[in-house]
């Protein structure tokens, strides 16, 4: 099909930054902007809910035209939640999906539709939409819902809550099935899904790695923001390590924690600046127990995340291996790129062939004190070592992980997709 030909493309995604100044834009929200600037005319079909912030940006449906090609349409469920792994969540996803299913009957028919999952009911929705009107939907799988729930409950109990995601299982199986394309963030996550829905991946699924953007901040900004850094004693005569999260229990924190305790004890001008909230955010203070070298700040907006990288010299990534099956490579691994910051990882996945293979970081043994502390060592007594690192992370950035590369796959599956439907 031509390739100058403007698309009218659906875009559906709850939980991101919305281009309202709720944050940076992320993986939807770079789509989208991208999209329309080349012509086409998007809708992004996402939420009243801030899920970061689990408040409200507003307290009804709502339509708002970002510019002349984009449009924002806020779908709203009154259930608010306050964990990220909950039933009120789960309330939360399916009261999205049933106000789609209802408004989406009101709107100009699309070309085709790009929807990620999670949510999965969203994701079913989609798909009901597509066979109804003979238009094409792609799923992008972002995480490998509900598997990773079983990985939350104790290991006695996971046979049976197996068991009880069988129907949500099956039913994820039969819309991965009927979808005209699967997209994964990592060639695991493409795996999983061509797996569920019962094929091996075809010509027309790929993986599309998750983008980030040019770190910007000015001069100004930016000396602002180390002065604020430094009432947490964080300098760039401190050897800092960045540590972007949400505060759950899905990451080997503790053994970070410790690690830096024991290093501190060396080298007294180390310092882990733990960005972030969440469930497992008092247990970690507990830990640090006020440890001078080990910072909470709280939830940092981006130009607090900026600024701390140009005066840090790693970042942590290290989400358990059981969540993730060790295949993680998400938002925050990406954003150190950026940074040109060398990656420490206790993860046995992608994140360790990625990072090994490239020579961007070091691996440690999830668990062990002992091997964090070594990793973190490595760095800090080999700052040639380290540079050539960050220098290797910058290039694997600008090769692999920028919005610009990264939005133009998209557009081109978006293409292939609808060349492959004769449309």
């Amino acid at each position: 099909m031509e390739r100058d030909r403007k698309l009218k493309i659906w875009l559906i995604k709850e939980s991101e930054a919305l281009p309202l100044g709720t944050g940076r834009l992320m993986r939807t929200g770079s789509l989208a902007e991208y999209l329309s600037r080349e012509g086409h005319d998007v809708t992004w079909w996402a939420s009243t809910f801030i899920h970061k912030e689990k408040r409200y940006f507003c307290d009804g449906y709502r339509e708002i035209d970002v510019n002349e090609h984009q449009k924002l349409i806020l779908l709203h469920s009154g259930c608010a939640y306050h964990k990220n792994v909950s039933l009120k969540r789960i309330a939360n996803h399916q009261d999205l999906a049933w106000s789609f299913r209802r408004h989406s009957k009101q709107k100009p028919q699309p070309d085709i539709i790009l929807c990620s999952m999670p949510t999965t009911q969203f994701a079913k929705e989609a798909i009901r939409y597509g066979r109804r009107h003979g238009v094409p939907v792609v799923i992008d799988v972002r995480d490998l819902w509900p598997d990773v729930f079983v990985s939350a409950v104790p290991k006695w109990m996971r046979g049976i809550a197996d068991l009880g995601l069988l129907p949500w299982k099956w039913s994820i199986g039969r819309t991965l099935k009927a979808a005209a394309a699967i997209v994964g963030v990592m060639p695991n996550a493409l795996e999983w899904g061509c797996e569920k829905a019962g094929r091996a991946p075809g010509e027309l699924d790929r993986h599309i790695f998750i983008g980030c953007d040019e770190i910007t901040i000015d001069a100004d900004t930016l000396q602002k923001q180390l002065d604020w850094w430094s009432q947490f004693d964080v300098r760039k005569d401190t050897w800092n390590i960045s540590f972007f999260t949400s505060l759950g229990y899905n990451q080997d924190t503790d053994t970070l924690i410790k690690a830096v305790k024991l290093l501190s004890e060396r080298y007294p001008d180390i310092r882990l600046v733990i960005g972030g909230k969440g469930d497992a955010e008092e247990s970690l203070k507990a830990l640090a127990d006020g440890h001078p070298a080990i910072v909470f700040p709280g939830w940092l907006d981006q130009n607090q995340m900026n600024s701390v990288m140009t005066i840090s010299k790693c970042g942590m990534y290290i989400y358990k291996n059981e969540f993730f099956g060790g295949d993680g490579f998400g938002n925050k691994a990406v954003q150190y790129l950026v940074g040109g910051l060398p990656i420490i990882t206790s993860m046995t996945g992608f994140s360790f062939q990625f990072i090994r293979e490239h020579q961007i970081g070091e691996i440690y043994t999830e668990g062990d004190v002992s091997s964090c502390a070594q990793a973190i060592e490595r760095l800090y007594l080999d700052e040639p070592r380290r540079r050539q690192m960050a220098v290797r992370a910058r290039e694997q950035f600008e090769k692999t992980f920028a919005f610009s590369i990264v939005n133009k796959l998209f557009e081109d599956e978006l293409y292939d997709v609808l060349e492959a439907w004769g449309r």
